[in-house]
């Protein structure tokens, strides 16, 4: 039997994005200058799944942590996948990383945003101003979806 082969300069990293509409508004945050990549883009809330973390569960705990807002994680909207080349984890190992970002519908009672400090800005902002904004490459491919849907 073969076995699957993963070079050591490689791996997987599983993303969970949020599709939070509230009045038909969908919540949209700005990251911070100088930080990553996507610094100064705006994005959809979410992050990096944990090891053993279940994705809605991931996923709740990200949107509270960047946003405050304790959410109800609905169904899955997408699933989207990246590659970066030479991605630096906190320990400073560098990968090539291909990223599967699972978007999900979400629903939340309230829209009083306290943002962490990944973040300096956040709106929420109609489908049809969505097209003026510059967003993360992660997130721009789930909103182009959004866009598209119903």
């Amino acid at each position: 039997m073969d076995y699957y082969h993963l070079p050591l300069t490689s791996g997987f990293l599983v993303s969970q994005k949020a599709l939070i509409v509230k009045n038909h508004k969908l919540l949209i945050l700005k990251n911070i200058p100088g930080k990553t990549e996507w610094s100064e883009k705006w994005c959809l809330p979410g992050g990096l799944l944990e090891y053993q973390e279940d994705p809605k569960t991931g996923l709740a705990r990200e949107v509270l942590e960047e946003t405050g807002l304790q959410i109800t994680v609905s169904k899955p909207f997408t699933i989207t996948t990246n590659f970066y080349k030479n991605f630096i984890f906190h320990d400073l190992r560098k990968l090539n990383i291909q990223f599967i970002q699972i978007a999900f519908l979400c629903v939340c009672p309230i829209t009083a945003v306290k943002l962490s400090d990944e973040h300096e800005d956040y709106k929420w902002i109609k489908r049809n101003q969505l097209k003026d904004i510059s967003f993360s490459e992660d997130s721009n491919q789930i909103i182009q979806k959004y866009l598209k849907s119903n």
